[in-house]
């Protein structure tokens, strides 16, 4: 028998300690009990539910051969007072395909399969097809989110803008000292260019180390409940974008507020202050 985790760790068990497990039908009264040894213990496996908290060892499944299932069924619904069917019941079947099968091949496979279920609750669902379409949730969410970046950067470019526009209209006097001292107008251009630049860098790499704690953080507490392993994916992809348009709105939004000053004399300047 193939026993989860968390009933091995409720039970103190190990693949020597021999496990008694009581086959019971609806009737309480009436039943049959075995000694089993654990062969394995799981703590996920696809299809069935195994668990490695000890508080759902009572609700969790267990794994037997087939012709050992049998004997128990039939025994236990003998001993209930039940017809014994000539077939194991399924609840379910999965079908492993080997890797190299292509998509026609496992649509060969669904219709084969299809006429031999004619009632309406049966499904048979192909797994590559949900896989694709999950992969395809994702990268259509993922658009929608760059989009929305780009969106969001054409309106910060706009806030940058105005607010460097009324930064160097309020700071006109230090624009003409900077000219006096010997700097001309490109390198004054420059100083306002690297301030936006290091305003920017310095809020992404804020940003993306207090995004990254908190993404994990939940998603750890997530995986708390799922049991499913931590996987770490970085939209690359839609972090390049933003990180690019930043810069050049920081770049684009810090120029053009100051190209005015450019050509004008540092008399003039200092006299409009």
């Amino acid at each position: 028998m193939i026993v989860s985790t968390g009933t091995a760790s409720f039970l103190s068990l190990d693949v020597d300690s021999p496990l008694k497990v009581n086959a019971i039908a609806d009737n309480w009264n009436q039943g049959v009990s075995y000694l089993c040894r654990p062969m394995a213990f799981v703590s996920k496996m696809p299809g069935i539910w195994f668990s490695k908290y000890t508080q759902a060892a009572y609700f969790q499944s267990a794994l037997v051969t087939m012709e050992r299932f049998r004997d128990v069924m039939n025994a236990t619904l003998s001993a209930g007072g039940y017809t014994v069917p000539t077939d194991i019941p399924y609840t379910q079947l999965l079908i492993r395909v080997a890797a190299e099968a292509t998509i026609d091949d496992r649509e060969d496979i669904i219709n084969g399969l299809r006429p031999f279920f004619p009632s309406d609750n049966v499904y048979v669902s192909n797994t590559l097809k949900l896989l694709e379409a999950a992969e395809t949730s994702t990268q259509m969410l993922s658009l929608f989110l760059t989009i929305v970046g780009v969106i969001a950067m054409v309106l910060c470019f706009f806030i940058l803008w105005l607010s460097f526009t009324a930064n160097v209209q309020e700071n006109t006097w230090e624009f003409g000292v900077l000219r006096a001292i010997g700097l001309n107008h490109v390198e004054v251009v420059m100083l306002y260019i690297y301030e936006a630049t290091t305003i920017v860098v310095t809020s992404a790499l804020l940003g993306t180390v207090i995004g990254i704690l908190v993404a994990c953080s939940l998603t750890l507490q997530f995986n708390l409940f799922t049991e499913m392993p931590f996987v770490m994916r970085f939209p690359t992809s839609l972090y390049c974008v933003v990180l690019v348009l930043a810069l050049i709105c920081a770049t684009v939004g810090s120029y053009f507020p100051v190209r005015n000053f450019m050509k004008r004399s540092i008399a003039d300047i200092i006299r409009r202050q």
